[in-house]
């Protein structure tokens, strides 16, 4: 079993110039991403982007099958009072 760690790093958007694109009316707080089930692909995937108001967005996806989902489940609760206490 593979264990994929991809980290976007701090999520940031630029102001708009008021050019008529609407950008400078966006707010972004938080950030998540994640990545697709590829096949030949890591089993456990954990992607991490931080936001703008110092959070840290954490998702854990993995495809049906590549690994037991109550250990899955597992790894996604201890990673998480991990990083909880961390804080």
């Amino acid at each position: 079993m593979g264990l994929e760690i991809s980290n976007l790093g701090a999520f940031t958007i630029k102001k708009g110039s008021g050019g008529g694109s609407g950008a400078q009316d966006w707010r972004i707080g938080r950030a998540f991403f994640t990545q697709d089930d590829r096949v030949a692909g890591n089993a456990l995937k954990v992607s991490v982007a931080g936001g703008l108001d110092g959070s840290l967005g954490i998702t854990i996806s993995w495809g049906e099958g590549s690994v037991d989902g109550d250990f899955a489940e597992a790894f996604a609760r201890e990673l998480m009072a991990v990083v909880s206490k961390i804080q």
